[in-house]
């Protein structure tokens, strides 16, 4: 129980609102944190909305390194591509990411600063070239990511309107 006693202004408002906050949020003390989507208790929504809840509540909580395989596995490409990586590209500012992706997207529209492009050699062994959006000799590779050419242009016309990719 919050028990304070607070002058009446704004700043101890929204103190207190902080303090409840808080105490709704004690999962020692209650056991469960209540999650929603789209307004709705996440226990009454789709895999694929409770995939997206799970991978933002990873990504935006905590600010060490994180590392995440096939991030894009059960979720909209449409959602990756409007929301997720402006999630990305602003969380990105203050921890590191890896994502292991078969998705242009998180790596050409979340502007990546490191790209490791990984490829089996006939004799079974795992060879890694590390590259940059920016690095013409890998562009095919990076293009052959599921959404590559789209990707590619949604980012030309980001950063060059005046330019049209064929």
């Amino acid at each position: 129980m919050v028990t304070t006693t607070l002058k009446n202004t704004e700043s101890n408002f929204q103190t207190l609102l902080i303090d409840i906050e808080l105490a709704l949020f004690n999962v020692e003390k209650y056991g469960k944190i209540n999650v929603f989507y789209d307004g709705r208790p996440i226990q009454n929504t789709s895999f694929g909305q409770r995939c997206t809840a799970a991978i933002v509540a990873l990504v935006m909580l905590g600010n060490t390194p994180i590392i995440i395989d096939e991030p894009e596995a059960h979720l909209d490409s449409n959602l990756i591509a409007k929301y997720l990586v402006e999630l990305v590209k602003t969380v990105k500012k203050n921890r590191q990411i890896i994502f292991a992706t078969h998705n242009a997207n998180f790596v050409v529209n979340g502007d990546s600063e490191l790209i490791h492009i990984l490829s089996m050699s006939d004799s079974k062994v795992t060879n890694s070239s590390e590259t940059s959006i920016e690095n013409m000799v890998y562009r095919e590779q990076l293009l052959s990511l599921e959404g590559g050419t789209d990707a590619f242009k949604k980012r030309e016309k980001k950063y060059f309107p005046q330019v049209v990719m064929g």
